[in-house]
């Protein structure tokens, strides 16, 4: 865990927002797979706001239905391009959802 902090602390630092939203991403399943879920609820909000932030609309879609309660922290995203990636990803938010 304390390499994923590492990770997302230098990427910040650094200012390379898709690496930290990636570093945040990867320790949000990191978190989950040893059952820290607040933990990875954490870094899930943040690899979504960084991804938000890149441009990477579709992308951050694909994290929202980590949690149910998901949309009631952060913007759901608006734009057309997030649409069709939800639609393109309804299998593998099915499979996430599974893991939880």
């Amino acid at each position: 865990k304390q390499s994923y902090d590492v990770a997302v602390s230098y990427a910040a630092r650094h200012k390379f927002i898709f690496d930290e939203a990636l570093a945040c991403e990867l320790a949000g399943y990191f978190s989950l797979d040893i059952k820290e879920n607040s933990t990875s609820f954490d870094y899930f909000k943040r690899a979504y706001e960084k991804y938000q932030s890149w441009g990477a609309h579709g992308k951050a879609t694909t994290l929202r239905p980590l949690w149910n309660n998901f949309q009631q922290y952060v913007q759901p995203c608006q734009k057309p391009e997030c649409e069709l990636a939800s639609s393109q990803n309804a299998r593998s938010e099915k499979k996430l959802r599974q893991k939880i």
